[in-house]
């Protein structure tokens, strides 16, 4: 558009969830490559869906939502509750598959799975968990951490019965 001789142009360009500047005139906004992603979910844009899971910051945690999206859209009257199932699952695939592409030592020790990510104020096994993602729940990385935190757990506890060894059994729970 042309106005007073001056081109006014509308730019936008995705980067990983970091947010992507969006300038008209004066007024400035930010696009995350997740908001599109959720809102292409929300109007069965399954095209749109496949490219942006890939330039999302974590494209598990998109994956992971837009099968809850999808479930829940499921139970509205008016959707196809056969087809958003199946994208239900087919997500929750995809979100899996990725972790499958994750080492372990990242995915189990390093904190990929079980670090709480202070913008959802959940890890990716609490959300997976709290949603009922039991395709998910069942990769091997998971179920691997999920041995790991009952044995700690149980660690811990007996070095709270334990006083004469809890300097020992403290250094030795760190390390798990």
């Amino acid at each position: 558009n042309q106005e007073n001789g001056r081109n006014h142009r509308r730019k936008a360009t995705f980067e990983r969830d970091s947010g992507a500047g969006v300038t008209e005139g004066r007024r400035a906004s930010v696009v995350r490559a997740l908001d599109v992603f959720m809102w292409a979910v929300a109007v069965h844009d399954w095209a749109l869906t496949d490219v942006l899971i890939h330039v999302t910051k974590n494209p598990v945690r998109c994956g992971l939502l837009a099968s809850q999206l999808c479930r829940a859209m499921s139970d509205d009257a008016g959707q196809d509750e056969d087809e958003l199932l199946q994208r239900a699952e087919e997500f929750e695939t995809k979100a899996r598959a990725i972790l499958d592409a994750v080492p372990t030592s990242v995915a189990v020790r390093g904190g990929f799975l079980f670090a709480e990510s202070k913008a959802w104020g959940t890890s990716l096994l609490g959300m997976a968990w709290t949603a009922e993602h039991k395709l998910f729940l069942c990769h091997p990385h998971c179920v691997k951490l999920v041995g790991l935190l009952s044995h700690r757990s149980a660690l811990l506890r007996l070095v709270k019965d334990d006083e004469k060894l809890s300097g020992f059994w403290l250094v030795l729970a760190s390390l798990w």
